[in-house]
């Protein structure tokens, strides 16, 4: 298993890859690139062809920096996760659904590194909310 740790962002990601999945060029899973120079495009699709993820990043110093919309899409075609960076940071409203469309969670970004949280119940309204400034909770 290869993990992956970040801690540039927030909540802080722990990804976990198996090696023979990345390895495996037979997955039919297909990343595409765009775009020359400082700004690029990627696209990620699902064996069938559907599009499971987008992307665009811009290359500073030789590194790649999220910029712009970020949108992952369960294999029905549904958005399951929408976010927006600038420079590798997230910005306005990061927003997950479940496959069938249903608003889970957003969450709010301020220029000040504070964020809101809010969680939706079945019907589509807020059940909860909360205040934070980068890993601490302001108000529950």
């Amino acid at each position: 298993m290869i993990h992956i740790v970040t801690s540039k962002n927030q909540p802080d990601l722990h990804i976990e890859l198996n090696e023979a999945w990345v390895l495996n060029s037979e997955s039919g899973e297909h990343i595409s690139h765009s775009g020359e120079g400082p700004k690029v495009e990627c696209r990620e699709t699902y064996p069938n062809g559907h599009v499971r993820a987008t992307w665009g990043a811009f290359v500073k110093d030789g590194i790649y920096l999220l910029s712009g919309q970020q949108i992952f899409y369960y294999s029905n075609g549904r958005k399951q996760w929408a976010t927006t960076f600038a420079a590798g940071h997230r910005t306005g409203v990061e927003t997950l659904w479940n496959e069938d469309g249903q608003k889970l969670w957003e969450k709010s970004y301020g220029d000040d590194s504070t964020w809101t949280w809010r969680l939706f119940d079945a019907g589509g309204k807020v059940r909860a909310e909360s205040k934070w400034q980068g890993k601490d909770l302001i108000t529950p």
